[in-house]
């Protein structure tokens, strides 16, 4: 089922090479049940993305009715990476149609000026350039949220109720 290969397996020394010691984990079929995964989640982002009103959460069903068919951890991959690969190209159709999402109507207003200016080409690589800065910078603050968000929780958990309660007032009456 899950078989890794063995170094005497492969011919003409190659299991002898380091790189390949290295990686002989990486054989098994579950990894490669893994990237095919992470193939389809980027190719379903990719559809999602410059289909206006098509969104990635429409193949949660889908992912979830056929979820017979490979391990939850692919299914998770599979969103994740549709997730991610939407994000980046759901600006194409955004700015060139001018038929962004409810979430992006107000970020594409910039680029749609653009191309009305004939810079539309420009105005989709700053929008790529901005969500991969974006994404390196969320990847980079994760570790400093997970040593800054329970220090601040256990600070404010006892008083949680009035904070909340404060909000919530504030909320009704303004």
């Amino acid at each position: 089922k899950n078989k890794i290969y063995g170094f005497s397996q492969f011919p003409f020394g190659f299991a002898r090479s380091s790189i390949y010691r290295h990686f002989a984990c990486f054989c098994s079929d579950f990894m490669i049940e893994l990237i095919f995964a992470f193939i389809l989640g980027i190719s379903l982002g990719i559809i999602a993305g410059l289909i206006p009103g098509l969104h990635q959460n429409n193949f949660i069903p889908i992912i979830l009715g056929a979820s017979f068919l490979f391990e939850p951890m692919a299914a998770a991959i599979i969103l994740i990476s549709a997730a991610v690969v939407n994000s980046f190209v759901n600006y194409i159709p955004s700015i060139l149609l001018g038929a962004p999402e409810d979430s992006s109507s107000l970020s594409v207003l910039p680029g749609h000026r653009l191309l009305l200016a004939g810079r539309g080409y420009e105005a989709i690589r700053l929008t790529v350039v901005g969500n991969f800065f974006g994404a390196v910078f969320a990847v980079f603050s994760l570790p400093v949220f997970t040593i800054v968000v329970p220090s601040v929780y256990d600070i404010v958990h006892p008083n949680l109720f009035w904070i909340l309660s404060f909000v919530v007032v504030y909320m009704i009456f303004s």
